[in-house]
C-alpha cells in the first residue's frame, strides 16, 4: 500500500508543477500582450500625431500636434526608448567600457562606433560613385 501512497504522492507533485508552469507561462503571455499593445499604442500615437520630413520625424511640430497630455506622455516614452543607450541593445557595462577605451564615441543624438581608417576609404570610394 505505501508504493502506491508514494506513487500517488509523485504524481499530486508533478501534476502541481505542471499547473505551476503553465500559470507561469499564462502570465508571461499576457506580460507580452500587454507590451505589445503599449508599443501598438506608441506606434499609432506617431503615426496619428506626426509629420517626416526628409525621413525625419519634426519632434517640436509632433509635440505641438498631440491634442492631450496622455499621447504626449505616450510619444515621450517613444521618443525616450528610441533616443536612449537602451536602445542600442548593449550592457551598461559594455557601453563605459568601450567609451573608455575610445572604440565608441558619445553623440548627441545616440552613441555611434567610431569610423576605422579602411571604412572611412570605402566610404569616401561609395560616396565618389555618385
Amino acid at each position: 500500500m505505501t508504493a502506491g501512497n508514494d506513487l500517488h504522492a509523485e504524481l499530486e507533485e508533478a501534476l502541481f508543477r505542471y499547473q505551476y508552469a503553465i500559470a507561469q507561462a499564462d502570465a508571461a503571455k499576457a506580460l507580452l500582450e500587454r507590451e505589445v499593445e503599449s508599443v501598438a499604442q506608441m506606434h499609432r500615437v506617431k503615426d496619428d500625431h506626426t509629420t517626416e520630413y526628409n525621413g525625419k520625424l519634426g519632434v517640436v511640430d509632433a509635440m505641438l500636434q498631440c491634442p492631450n497630455d496622455e499621447d504626449v506622455q505616450v510619444w515621450g516614452a517613444y521618443m525616450a526608448c528610441c533616443m536612449t543607450e537602451a536602445a542600442t541593445g548593449l550592457s551598461l557595462g559594455t557601453l563605459s567600457r568601450n567609451l573608455k577605451k575610445g572604440a565608441l564615441e558619445r553623440h548627441s543624438t545616440r552613441i555611434k562606433p567610431l569610423l576605422s581608417d579602411s571604412n572611412k576609404e570605402d566610404r569616401v570610394n561609395f560616396c565618389r560613385r555618385f
